[in-house]
Order: C-alpha cells, then structure tokens, then sequence
C-alpha cells in the first residue's frame, strides 16, 4: 500500500508512506524557505516524483479560508472528526479534516498505535480537546477544554511588544516560543491587581479568535511594557502557569482510568507544560511526537488512509526523514574551504578550543527541533557562548540554547532523565559545568542520542567526552533567521562565511579555510 499525503496548510509539508513505512516527510520551510511555509506546486511535484510511479492512495489534511478555522472549509476542512473518500481516475482520494490529522499522527507514531486506548490533548493555535482513542481508531470527544490554547498564550508577547500591530484575532506564530523562554526568568510571587486584569482577559473570554485586540489594553500596565522588562516576565510565568492549571483542572474530570497521554498541536511544543504532566502522575506515558505541530498532519492523515485500507494505523518511522542534503554548489565562485575525510577527533578538539561548528548528517529532521542531523554545535561550558549562538542565529539574548547528549550519561548531567529523544521536555540540569546550555531556571530541552540513532553524531560526542570528559555538545538548529534548515551546499557555505565559521561537516568529510587546523 503507497499513500502519498499532504498537508494544505502552513507548515506545508508531502509526505510518503509504503507498506506501513514513512519513508519520507519533506516540509516546505526545510531548505531556506521561509518559516511556516505553504506547500507549493514545485513542492507538491517532487514530493510526488520522489514517491512512486504507482500511487495506491491520495491523502489530503484540510485547512479552511481565511483567518478563520471555523469559515467555509477546503479540502477534509479544519475542525471536526469527519474524512471521506472519493474515487478520481481509478485512484482514492482521501480527505481528512485538520483536527483529526493531528489525533492519528500522535496516535500512528505512538509506541501505543493499533494495542492501546490512549487519551489524546490537542492543543494548538484553535483547538483545545481531549479525546479518548481506541485502538480500533474509533474517537470520542471527552471535553471541548478551551478555544484557542495557543493564541491565548502567545497574544500576551504582543502586548507588551512596541512592535506587535496586528489586527483582532491574530497572534505571531513565533510568539509562542518566546515566551516560553521569558516565562523562566518570572518570578514566584502573588498575582497583581495588574496582572489579575490581564490574565481575566487572556483566561475567560470565550472566543479570543473573535475579540483579542491590543487596542482594548491601551490602559494597561503591560501595554507596550517591553517584553524583557521583569514585569513582562512575571507575568510570563503566570500566563503559562494559570494557563496550564486551568487546562489540567478541566481535563482531570475525565481521567477515570490510568492510560497513556498523547500530545498534539504546536502546544506540544510547551517542554514546560509536557514537564508539568510527565510529573501529574495521571498517566502511565507521556508521548509527544517530534511533529506534533502542523508539520505532522499530512502524516496522520496517511495514517487514517492506510488504516482504511490495510487495517493498521501504526506507522514505522524515523525522525530523520526529511530531505536528504544536496551537496553540489550552484556558483562559480570557487570555495573558500578545503575538503578531506572527516576526523572526529579533529572536529571534537575545534569544539573543546572554542569553534563552532555546522554539521550536517543524512536526511534532515521531520518537525521544528534540530536533532543532530541540521545543526549548529559547540562546546557547553562558557556563558558566553550561548550569546554567540544566539548572536549567529539573530535570535534574543534570553533565549535558550539545548544540549544534546550520549544518552548512557544523560543522568549524569540532568535530573531523572534517561531518555528524550525529541527535544520536548525540560529537564533540572545537575552538572554546573554546563553553563551554555543552563537556561535562568536551571533547566535544559535535553536531547538524548544513540548510535543507533545518529551513528557520526553519536561518535562525535564519544570523542568529545574523551577529550573533555563530558558527553555534552550545544546543539541549535542550521539555518538563517525566519527560514527552515540549510539543506544544500550554497546556503551552507554563504552562512558559515557571514558567520565566520571556519569549519563545516557534511556527512563523511569536513571543509575547512585553509591554515585553520
């Protein structure tokens, strides 16, 4: 069975499954294109050549016009439990609304998918739900929880940013990792008669897609406060935090029996918020996977097409089925960096001296986080080197920077952490030697590794660990500021010399500047 599948919305993205394998998910942003990118035509033609000549099943994710998800739909439509098919030149169509693309791809790349019920939150930009689904695919709707989970929290950045002049009803899709990272440099205290007036308005009005508007806080302390201002980040704290306990307050009512939880939406993205429920004690599992944001529905929807016609929704996947890296350079202009055989040990002293790094290894990831295969690494030890990440990637000095780490040493490093594949859950850092990726909290975004996952990646950080005794590498994603990853030769190149990088990997060989070993 081969399903080609694709997602009509932003974070565009085509992908293919075969015989219950996907073996590939390419997303419109991945290679220089601007963030959040719709599919378009040129996309949509080689996701189709790269698939098969011989097409079983057409699944589409849906969308609707406009701003608005409740408006006319497209396609399977945003909201709503429904897909249907029809038949077009002898081949199915399957159409599949946004909503219940996002509860099959946490529920198809789940180790739980076609043996256990499982609870699943979706929480994204409109929909805030829980639902119970059966193993069999069947969907029950146990609470509509809250509307607009995602806009709730990201409108917040934008009144307190001078800049932020959108119209009613809108947010920034990078919002909401900002304010994330500003949450931690919150303070604990009791809530303002300020801060009860912003959050009564953040919190209860019921349809925030209808009446969020800046202008309405003109009279507002926090109206143009600056968004690093302490007052901005104490009250970041207490949006997420006040947030957070009323979707936990409304979805406890249903959790009668101890069962898996699956994570769904760009909220999955929340490492504060997945934290809070791996320690609720509620659930037997947390599971969230790397593509819980938009860039995974065309996957769930590929999922439901191969469940209706071969009777297994479980997926066999990998998270690094993205674009593979094309290596040859589309300028005249000769390189400024010499190629050999790449010598981890080399590359692992460059990083122990104080260089960064960009490396590149196989297929790039499917959904937001770098994980090894398209990133940006340095040593973990000084302070100032996340400023300098952070300096490179045009990004706010207050944002974080991860780390990625052998996984037989994560307890060594971070608190109760053995294993997190996906760069979706913070984690208490124990190891004070680790300054660079110490967030203000003292928390850190772990990623954990394997051979098995990433062999070079893996063997670079074992020769890191051996000239440094530490396993531990600052791991940021390889890309230029509002685009998706590098993902070819040119682009790589022209960053490292903006950047003055004087060292870059791509797969087996190293490129350096001459009279820099």
């Amino acid at each position: 069975m081969k399903i080609v599948s694709f997602n009509t919305g932003h974070d565009g993205h085509i992908c293919f499954v075969s015989n219950g394998e996907l073996v590939f998910s390419y997303e419109a942003e991945k290679d220089n294109n601007p963030r959040y990118s719709y599919n378009t035509p040129t996309n949509l033609a080689r996701g189709f050549s790269a698939s098969s000549s011989s097409i079983d099943v057409i699944a589409v994710s849906g969308w609707a016009r406009g701003n608005d998800p409740r408006s006319a739909p497209t396609d399977g439509g945003y909201l709503g439990l429904n897909y249907k098919l029809e038949q077009r030149d002898n081949i199915p169509w399957l159409y599949c609304s946004h909503e219940l693309s996002h509860i099959i791809c946490s529920y198809a790349l789940s180790p739980y998918a076609d043996s256990t019920d499982c609870y699943v939150l979706l929480l994204e930009g409109f929909i805030g739900k829980l639902y119970l689904i059966r193993k069999d695919l069947s969907i029950e709707l146990l609470e509509d929880i809250i509307q607009s989970p995602g806009l709730r929290y990201s409108f917040a950045f934008g009144v307190a940013d001078p800049h932020f002049d959108l119209p009613k009803g809108y947010c920034r899709l990078g919002d909401a990792g900002k304010m994330m990272a500003l949450a931690a440099f919150g303070r604990n205290a009791e809530i303002t008669d300020d801060e009860r007036l912003l959050l009564s308005y953040i919190l209860d009005t019921p349809s925030p897609i209808d009446s969020f508007s800046k202008s309405d806080l003109k009279a507002s302390k926090y109206y143009n406060i600056g968004v690093q201002s302490q007052d901005f980040c104490d009250l970041a704290r207490k949006i997420s935090n006040s947030l957070f306990e009323l979707i936990s307050r409304r979805l406890r009512k249903h959790i009668h029996k101890k069962r898996p939880l699956l994570i769904a939406g760009g909220c999955g993205l929340n490492c504060d918020w997945n934290k809070k429920w791996k320690c609720s004690g509620l659930f037997t599992d947390i599971f969230v996977p790397p593509c819980t944001n938009d860039t995974g529905v065309a996957i769930g929807a590929a999922a439901l097409a191969n469940k209706t016609f071969s009777a297994r929704s479980k997926l066999n996947w990998s998270v690094y089925s993205g674009q593979e890296f094309s290596n040859t350079r589309t300028t005249d202009s000769p390189s400024k960096y010499e190629a050999s055989k790449l010598s981890l040990s080399l590359v692992s002293q460059k990083l122990a001296r104080g260089e960064i790094i960009c490396w590149v290894q196989g297929k790039c990831e499917i959904g937001p986080r770098a994980l090894g295969n398209r990133s940006i690494f340095a040593a973990p030890f000084l302070k100032t080197t996340t400023a300098k990440l952070n300096q490179i990637k045009n990004r706010e000095h207050y944002r974080p920077i991860a780390p990625i780490c052998l996984e037989e040493d994560a307890a060594l490093h971070f608190e109760e952490c053995t294993s997190s594949k996906f760069m979706l859950t913070f984690y208490t850092v124990t190891d004070p030697r680790l300054k660079a990726i110490t967030h203000v909290d003292g928390t850190a975004r772990v990623q954990t590794i394997t051979y098995r996952d990433s062999p070079a990646t893996y063997e670079l950080l074992k020769n890191f660990k051996e000239a440094t005794d530490v396993g531990v590498l600052c791991n940021t994603s390889l890309n230029f500021s509002g685009s998706g990853f590098i993902n070819n030769r040119t682009d790589l190149e022209r960053f490292c010399i903006k950047h003055n990088i004087m060292t870059f990997v791509i797969n087996d060989t190293m490129y350096i500047k001459p009279g820099d070993r």
